[in-house]
């Protein structure tokens, strides 16, 4: 009875553990502060979004990646987050 109980929690703690780590992996800021040296400037930041029609107002660091602060092309202010070492644009929203 008690080999009964132990592989069903065995098999969940796998599934767990499998989940974790595809999880990680999708996560696309696990490595970018281990990444430092490969990080774009700020000025390369602002240059980027610039050529893509946006006017930048703010460009900071938080929780691993660039956090800025700008009017899209629809003059919109838009808040986004942008991976410091390929400039992928990884969430955007409208500012209120």
């Amino acid at each position: 009875m008690r080999k009964l109980m132990i592989l069903p929690a065995l098999a969940l703690a796998a599934i767990t553990a499998m989940a974790g780590a595809a999880a990680a992996g999708d996560d696309v800021r696990a490595d970018a502060p281990h990444q430092r040296d490969r990080w774009m400037s700020v000025q390369q930041v602002t240059d980027m979004l610039t050529s893509q029609g946006y006017t930048v107002r703010d460009v900071e660091i938080d929780d691993g990646l660039f956090e800025i602060e700008a009017r899209d092309r629809d003059g919109k202010w838009i808040e986004a987050k942008i991976h410091p070492v390929s400039g992928e644009v990884l969430h955007k929203k409208l500012d209120d």
